[in-house]
């Protein structure tokens, strides 16, 4: 392989599916190797729970297999579209091509803590929301 093989964009079809292929699976492998060993958790869980952001947490863990699919169809959707948006960033800075690898790597971690920020401050909306509710409302 040439040195400049990487100096230009990929097509966007393989880069696209490949990237989101590889993304949902790690992150998938990742989320069921960490709270599965750490918290004791089941794979299906996991997936309950990305399908809750969805039908709500009740619905989720009572639907069974039919949440659980929805989970990782939504999963591997969320996968593409940050492998879309990635290649889309990779056509406005070339620079990305050049250490695709390590600028995927900060992408990633940028992205988890961004979720992370995301579904705290969610968290946080509801949880005032409902306290403010309580109070007034009795």
């Amino acid at each position: 392989m040439s040195k400049n093989a990487f100096a230009r964009p990929p097509r966007a079809f393989g880069a696209i599916v490949y990237g989101g292929l590889t993304v949902g699976v790690l992150d998938l492998l990742e989320a069921t190797i960490f709270f599965g060993i750490r918290n004791g958790v089941k794979p299906i869980r996991i997936l309950h729970s990305i399908a809750a952001g969805l039908v709500g947490r009740e619905r989720a863990i009572n639907g069974g297999l039919k949440t659980m699919l929805l989970g990782i169809f939504l999963h591997f959707v969320i996968a593409f579209i940050i492998a879309t948006v990635f290649y889309i960033g990779c056509l406005v800075l070339p620079g990305l091509i050049r250490h695709p690898v390590i600028w995927g790597l900060l992408y990633g971690v940028l992205l988890g803590d961004i979720a992370i920020m995301l579904a705290n401050a969610a968290t946080s909306v509801l949880a005032g929301s409902v306290l403010y509710f309580k109070l007034r409302y009795g």
